[in-house]
């Protein structure tokens, strides 16, 4: 059975698709040599600079727009954030899966040994329930 998609999942998988949508286009338009004097190549190279810039030291090279080149930075910015995603979506998962802490010993009593349900009436923090001596 499939995990529940809930909207904090959505919400991550939206955020990290137009990222990596962003970058990717990045990605293409440096290798075909796009020039940043044209409003498309330029507003692209626009948004998705701040998220390549982290990395842009890393092999010690800078992108010279216009001349077609392999852009390894954004290949690996692009691994690094769909990688941030995905361990985001799986903590999210993990909780949703094991839920809000639950109340344990009226669930116990009740559920597997309901003859005890008379003797245990003691709500979570050891109060007796209304009508009880």
């Amino acid at each position: 059975m499939a995990p529940k998609r809930t909207v904090t999942t959505q919400t991550i998988w939206y955020v990290a698709s137009m990222l990596l949508t962003f970058l990717g286009f990045r990605f293409v338009l440096a290798l075909l040599g796009a020039n940043p004097v044209n409003p498309v190549a330029g507003s692209i190279y626009g948004v998705s600079g701040p998220f390549a810039v982290p990395l842009s030291g890393l092999f010690g090279y800078h992108l010279a727009y216009g001349t077609s080149q392999l852009d390894v930075v954004t290949l690996i910015a692009i691994a690094t954030y769909a990688g941030a995603a995905g361990a985001l979506h799986a903590t999210c998962q993990s909780y949703t899966r094991i839920g809000p802490p639950r109340r344990f010993l009226p669930h116990f009593a009740n559920s597997r040994y309901p003859h005890l349900s008379t003797l245990i009436d003691v709500n979570f923090f050891g109060e007796s329930k209304e009508g009880d001596v």
